[in-house]
């Protein structure tokens, strides 16, 4: 008898120990987890303002530096604009580094716009005889109306034709780029060679440049107006 309980008990405690060992039932069906693909939205809203100020803002006298930095910024912040893949981090940065170039821009133009008056002025505009090459100098003339020296860099082109109309317009400087310097009442011949198929027959000036650095100058009072 007791050898039956024993081997009852054993039974049953195998019975246990494979209940307890015993596989959980396995399926071939792996359940599907649906993950709903949620899409970043980007607010280019704040960028569009910006690139509608800087659009509507004339800067003037801007040195190299100064434009190129603006110039990429802005080409930089047009395209992210334009892409439809852009993030909300590239969104932010085109902004901000718009936002910098474009206050700094800002601030150069108007140091430039606020220069003085007839610091220098232009006394007179003439044109060398065109030479055998086809080319002549167009001579701009120069006064310094201050009581100090300064190193004078340029004046402001529009080249005319016959009838006065703009031919073409740029900031032009001293000959192979030399700075020099005009002593207070002194005047200097700015020349600037010319082709003779350009047509130019005359030339019109508003502002000028100084130094030490490219920025610095004024306008005339009266715009300076010759036909050769």
């Amino acid at each position: 008898m007791r050898r039956q309980v024993i081997a009852a008990a054993l039974v049953g405690t195998l019975a246990l120990v494979g209940c307890n060992t015993q596989p959980a039932e396995t399926t071939d069906e792996t359940p599907v987890v649906e993950e709903e693909a949620e899409s970043e939205e980007v607010d280019k809203s704040g960028l569009k303002e910006t690139l509608d100020e800087v659009e509507s803002t004339t800067l003037e006298g801007l040195s190299l530096n100064a434009g190129t930095k603006l110039s990429d910024a802005y080409d930089e912040a047009v395209a992210i604009m334009d892409d439809d893949e852009a993030k909300q981090a590239e969104v932010d940065s085109a902004q901000r580094a718009l936002i910098s170039a474009f206050d700094s821009a800002s601030r150069e133009s108007e140091a430039y716009t606020s220069a003085s008056v007839d610091e220098f002025t232009v006394v007179d505009a003439y044109a060398d005889p065109v030479n055998s090459y086809g080319f002549f100098d167009m001579v701009i003339v120069v006064q310094n109306n201050t009581d100090s020296a300064k190193v004078f860099q340029g004046v402001d082109i529009a080249e005319l034709d016959a009838n006065g109309n703009i031919i073409n317009s740029y900031m032009s400087y001293n000959k192979n780029a030399v700075d020099t310097v005009v002593d207070p009442g002194q005047q200097l011949s700015l020349r600037l060679t010319c082709s003779a198929d350009d047509g130019i027959a005359g030339v019109r000036v508003t502002r000028y440049e100084y130094g030490p650095s490219i920025g610095s100058g004024g306008e005339l009072s009266e715009t300076f107006t010759k036909m050769f």
